[in-house]
C-alpha cells in the first residue's frame, strides 16, 4: 500500500471513529433524558414505577487489610440493588455463593420479588433501566420473567438500557456506601482454642 492510500485509510478511520463517538455520546444523552422523564412520571403517578438495577461487585468475607487474609479463600456474597427512582428508595437482595451465583436466574428472581412488592402497593407499570450486561440483564431468562409477570399479574413492563460505560444506576450510591462501610474498622473478635484428647 502506498503512502497516499495509507493516509486516506487513516483519515477514513478517524472519520469513522468520530462518527461512532458522536453516536455514543448522543445515545448516552438519549438514555439519560428518557430516565429523567420516566423518573418524573413515576413521582407524579403512583401506578408507574421507574427503577434502575445493578449487581454490585462481589463482596468477599472476611475483609481485612492484614496480609494473612489476602491468601485465604474468601466467601463470596452477591448484592443486587434495585433503586426506585420515584420514591428514591433502594432494595438490596443479597445472597452468598452457597445459595446461588450471579446469573440471570438469580437476577430475575430478585426482580420478580421487587415487582410483586410494588404491585402489592398498587403499581401497574414498570420502567426498568440497567446496563447492557448480557449475562445478567440482557438475556432471555430476564425477558421470559417479564412476559410471565406481565401475563400473570397483568402489568406493563418496559426495559431500557444505558449506553455502554454510562450507566447511572441509583443503586451506585448504595454500593459506594457499602464499600465505604466495609473499610471502616470493626471489631474482630478472637477466641482461644483449646485442643484436648477428650471426646465430648
Amino acid at each position: 500500500m502506498c503512502l497516499t492510500c495509507n493516509l486516506h485509510n487513516t483519515k477514513a478511520e478517524k472519520d469513522q471513529i468520530e462518527k461512532e463517538y458522536a453516536l455514543h455520546i448522543a445515545n448516552k444523552c438519549v438514555a439519560r433524558e428518557a430516565k429523567n422523564r420516566d423518573k418524573e412520571v413515576s413521582k407524579k403517578t403512583e401506578t408507574v414505577v421507574t427503577a434502575c438495577f445493578d449487581l454490585q461487585k462481589i463482596l468477599t468475607t472476611p475483609q481485612s487489610e492484614v496480609a494473612l487474609f489476602y491468601y485465604k479463600r474468601k466467601f463470596k456474597v452477591y448484592n443486587f440493588t434495585t433503586f426506585d427512582l420515584g420514591f428514591a428508595k433502594g432494595y438490596c437482595y443479597a445472597w452468598d455463593e452457597t445459595i446461588g451465583k450471579k446469573g440471570p436466574n438469580e437476577i430475575s428472581s430478585a426482580l420478580f420479588d421487587f415487582i410483586n412488592r410494588k404491585v402489592a402497593g398498587g403499581a401497574l407499570e414498570f420502567r426498568f433501566y440497567s446496563d447492557c450486561c448480557g449475562g445478567q440483564n440482557r438475556n432471555r431468562i430476564i425477558f421470559l420473567m417479564y412476559i410471565y409477570a406481565a401475563k400473570i399479574i397483568n402489568i406493563n413492563i418496559t426495559h431500557k438500557f444505558f449506553e455502554v460505560g454510562h450507566s447511572q444506576s441509583g443503586g451506585d450510591s448504595m454500593h459506594a456506601l457499602i464499600e465505604r462501610r466495609k473499610k471502616e474498622p470493626s471489631c474482630l473478635c478472637t477466641t482461644t482454642v483449646v485442643y484436648t484428647d477428650k471426646v465430648c
